[in-house]
């Protein structure tokens, strides 16, 4: 059966199509920029109704914020106004703890879609390969906007990028199946013609293919088991790869230009972004041996974030050569108080955790470094926990990091009159005893810090549920150890004028806490302001915790004027 060819220009034949052209197609012209025109504006639309859903949380937290600069940068003392100042120190005065309170406005959970499918309009796989090219190049714009950490989609929809980086991946997988679909088709093509010496031969061609090379290369070194292990092998993988898509694209075809702009453009925004909200600074380690973690200061830094939030450290001295081309998260485990200097509890789990450990440990009374500070990012930017009548959080093993700094800022509000909380639980689940004797002093401040609330808010009552997984002998009686206010006797020293506050408990257990019960105890203690729920460790920990949370029954739902989640997850 003979191939009726049609000729380009150059005069090489191929079948029914013209490559160059990224438009052409059998039929309507137009329909081909009308198919890719609206997935764009399905996408827009989509984003766009996220953005609007948002504004309204996002206007209620700048009011009751000290400073139009937080959650962008972190602030030094002295880069207080006087305002804030006068609203961070301690008062003798009593404060009525609704006068200020926010408001609460409930949110609207959409799912995020996962999926996004994209259709050739009236095309035909081999005849219609280039109708791939813009298809491709849409979702790649799409996947550099979900990928950066500043000024990206994340940032705009206030969710942080680590809430929408699983969506990167998706469509960058995405966009490795369509160009593969892309390249095959033209090889095929380019095959049964007898012309794939001479195609390949061609500068727009060969470029292309350095192009998918690059593509393959972040494919590969983005799986899931390359990122755990060999991180530095994952980014710089990614990046020289994205190096080589991003050159080849730009002398492979020119009907791409347009978004290759809008790619470096956002690459710029990133670039600029994260360099204003990098602060160079010093900060001292203290070793945590129970805990295997390290504990990180930074004395200069003290405001201009929302607790829960996370900020990425990076090395600038000279440990090791590899300590200077890494930054790791690590979330926030103080409150945003002036005075009280940033902490981050950074626990052991690879050889940049190890080797701070060792710096920690090598010095006397801990040691002094000079490192980068990026952030903050993500958090419950926009979920306001000082909003709701009764706060429940959940966190497990380092995760303490995300309860400890949101708890802490409760209650610093609470002290401020800022806050409507009346009950605040937190439960946090570990696998020995000796974590929670490491950790001991960070809880016993918060036991200190809750003293004398009941002045600021009647009823206030702070119990924390402190569980151990592994099997101790004679460590507690009947798996349970609770007493009024300070149960850690063991611990640190304890003067008796805690242990007659009554209004704080807490409780250590030997085994694993029923989320569910406890959950159920905090609705039907509640009668109304709603309830804020956090939950920050091991994924499949926070995937029950959202079931549980979906699964509060209606009629407790509109008693309590509604449960709400906001979740933090373990992942790279």
């Amino acid at each position: 059966m003979s191939i009726n060819l049609d000729k380009r220009d150059d005069g090489v034949p191929l079948a029914n199509f013209d490559p160059t052209d990224v438009w052409a197609a059998p039929g309507d012209r137009l329909q081909a920029y009308t198919a890719n025109k609206w997935l764009f504006v399905s996408v827009m639309i989509v984003l766009g109704l996220f953005i609007l859903l948002q504004l309204p949380h996002t206007f209620i937290r700048l009011r009751s914020s000290p400073s139009w600069w937080y959650n962008f940068s972190l602030l030094r003392s002295k880069e207080l106004h006087t305002d804030e100042k006068s609203q961070s120190t301690g008062s003798s005065e009593t404060v009525t703890a609704t006068a200020h309170s926010p408001f609460r406005l409930r949110h609207v959970r959409w799912p995020i879609p996962v999926y996004r499918v994209a259709a050739w309009c009236q095309a035909d796989f081999l005849t219609d390969a280039s109708r791939s090219t813009l298809v491709v190049m849409f979702f790649l714009s799409l996947t550099a906007g979900l990928g950066i950490k500043a000024g990206g989609v994340g940032t705009w929809l206030a969710y942080g990028y680590t809430a929408v980086n699983f969506l990167h991946r998706w469509t960058g997988r995405l966009v490795l199946l369509l160009s593969f679909l892309h390249v095959t088709a033209y090889l095929v093509v380019f095959y049964k013609a007898g012309i794939a010496k001479q195609e390949m031969a061609k500068p727009a061609n060969y470029l292309g293919a350095v192009a998918f090379g690059g593509l393959c290369l972040t494919g590969i070194v983005s799986i899931g088991y390359i990122r755990k292990r060999w991180w530095l092998v994952f980014k710089f993988g990614h990046h020289f790869g994205i190096l080589l898509l991003l050159a080849g694209l730009n002398y492979h075809s020119g009907d791409v230009i347009p978004y290759l702009l809008a790619i470096w453009g956002l690459v710029v925004l990133n670039t600029i972004f994260r360099s204003v909200t990098t602060r160079l600074t010093f900060a001292t380690l203290l070793p945590l041996p129970g805990a295997d973690s390290t504990l990180v200061t930074f004395p200069t830094l003290t405001r201009g974030f929302t607790p829960g939030q996370h900020v990425r450290v990076r090395i600038a001295t000279g440990y090791s050569w590899k300590a200077v081309f890494e930054s790791h998260p690590f979330t926030i485990a103080s409150a945003d108080s002036d005075g009280q200097a940033v902490q981050l509890v950074v626990k052991r789990a690879g050889d940049w955790t190890n080797m701070l450990y060792r710096i920690a440990s090598e010095s006397d009374g801990g040691a002094r470094i000079r490192c980068s500070v990026e952030g903050p990012y993500g958090g419950p930017i926009n979920f306001i926990f000082p909003a709701f009548s009764s706060v429940l959080i959940v966190v497990a093993g380092s995760g303490i990091s995300f309860g400890l700094g949101t708890v802490a800022g409760l209650l610093v509000d609470i002290r401020r009159g800022k806050a409507a909380c009346k009950q605040l639980t937190m439960v946090w689940t570990v696998r020995s005893r000796a974590i929670i004797d490491a950790l001991a002093p960070q809880i016993l401040k918060l036991d200190q810090s809750a003293e004398g609330l009941e002045l600021v808010q009647p009823d206030f009552r702070l119990n924390m549920i402190l569980c151990f997984t592994a099997p101790v002998a004679a460590v507690v009686t009947n798996n349970e150890d609770v007493r009024p206010s300070l149960a850690f006797k063991s611990l640190a020293e304890a003067s008796t004028t805690h242990l007659e506050t009554a209004s704080n408990q807490i409780t250590i257990l030997n085994r694993r806490p029923d989320l569910r019960e406890i959950l159920d105890d905090v609705v039907r203690n509640t009668t109304d302001g709603g309830v804020g729920v956090g939950g920050c460790g091991p994924a499949g920990m926070v995937d029950d915790l959202e079931k549980m949370v979906r699964g509060v029954p209606r009629i407790d739902r509109q008693r309590v004027g509604g449960v709400e989640l906001h979740s933090e997850r373990f992942s790279l």
